[in-house]
């Protein structure tokens, strides 16, 4: 009896002991994710023991990634912009120690899922339904507000959603796309909010932050929004409502500050008539709209597009200057290009390829070519 006695006694303190540390993990996130600037707690082996979300993007850091790229990213930036080490400590022995980072390093590797800084210089042609696309998206850029954008495959959306996210005031932030079309639907809400341990069989370790999460502070592009299953578009409604997502399997939520960049290739009222799309969120996402017009109603931006997509292509294949005679031009214009630009540059990267050009070797020492 006294040794079953004990073992509940122990049970009991063991219950009471992992509720503590619950409650204190639940207290470090907090004032983790409250604080502005990137956060990275180390222990003495350098290996991360937590992070903010500012602290795992910016060191390119997931959860069992080490502190060492941190600390590069952080040598990377000018004294001005430096991290700062404070060392925690218990008597004489140092226990960890908590890095803390700027928003704004320079020379830092872009994060992953970021990609190039596009502006609205790289969009080119001269069609008015263009520059009147252009124009509403520069607008659209200024002010935090959603943004949709329409237009048929291929005809630069997520161009034109990098370009507004990069001449916004969130240009500091991250820019996270999303394919709702490619994910499965049972993962949709997961990969959006996120989930805690736990939460489902084979939930990773540590639980995953989401998408929203991972773009606080920025912009999140949520492409082929149409296809968004119905149950995920009311959780959607919600966030933009309230500014907060709860990871699936938590009991708490948290705050998140994104701005939304949507885009389409269906007519979305069309959609929310036949009840595939909701009505409130239709109202809530195309509160500027941005409607990109089809390659085949702006024959006149041909020869300009042929041209820069030409000279893109030889610059990164190493070959080239590429011309296109006005016969092929002429051949070019009568097609109707269903896939718009994005079919346009996969064909004359074909055409580059396949191609005769003279080849001229760098000199080699040692040998003659």
């Amino acid at each position: 009896m006294i040794w079953a006695a004990f073992l509940i006694e122990q049970k009991l303190l063991e219950r009471r002991h992992k509720l503590w540390v619950a409650k204190y993990q639940r207290i470090l996130d907090t004032v983790l994710e409250s604080h502005p600037d990137p956060v990275l707690i180390v222990g003495t082996n350098g290996q991360p023991i937590a992070a903010n979300i500012k602290g795992r993007e910016l060191g390119r850091l997931s959860g069992r990634t080490h502190s060492q790229e941190y600390a590069r990213s952080s040598e990377c930036g000018t004294a001005e912009h430096a991290g700062r080490e404070i060392p925690v400590t218990d008597q004489s022995d140092i226990l960890a120690k908590v890095i803390i980072g700027r928003d704004r390093l320079k020379g830092v590797t872009p994060r992953p899922g970021v990609g190039p800084n596009c502006t609205f210089a790289d969009i080119h042609g001269r069609h008015p339904k263009l520059q009147r696309a252009i124009e509403v998206a520069r607008r659209a850029a200024a002010v935090d507000l959603p943004v949709l954008i329409v237009g048929e495959t291929g005809t630069g959306k997520e161009l034109f959603a990098r370009a507004i996210h990069f001449a916004s005031p969130r240009s500091r932030g991250p820019f996270v796309a999303v394919n709702c079309a490619a994910i499965p639907r049972s993962l949709l809400e997961s990969e959006l909010f996120g989930y805690v341990e736990g939460a489902f069989t084979g939930a990773r370790r540590g639980g995953n932050a989401g998408k929203f999460e991972l773009a606080s502070g920025g912009t999140l592009f949520l492409d082929e929004i149409g296809d968004m299953p119905l149950d995920a578009q009311v959780t959607l409604l919600r966030v933009l409502e309230e500014k907060v997502i709860t990871r699936l399997g938590a009991r708490w939520a948290t705050p998140v500050d994104v701005r939304i960049v949507a885009a389409t290739n269906k007519d979305l009222a069309t959609e929310a008539r036949a009840g595939r799309f909701r009505n409130d969120l239709l109202y809530r996402l195309r509160v500027v709209v941005v409607e990109l017009p089809p390659l085949r109603e702006r024959m006149e931006d041909l020869p300009m597009l042929v041209s820069v997509l030409l000279q893109d292509v030889a610059s990164r294949i190493d070959r080239g200057p590429f011309t296109v005679d006005e016969a092929v031009l002429d051949l070019i214009r009568r097609y109707a290009w269903p896939g718009n630009v994005r079919e346009l540059r996969a064909c004359l990267e074909h055409a580059a390829l396949s191609a005769r050009w003279r080849i001229q070797f760098p000199p080699c020492r040692g040998r003659s070519r």
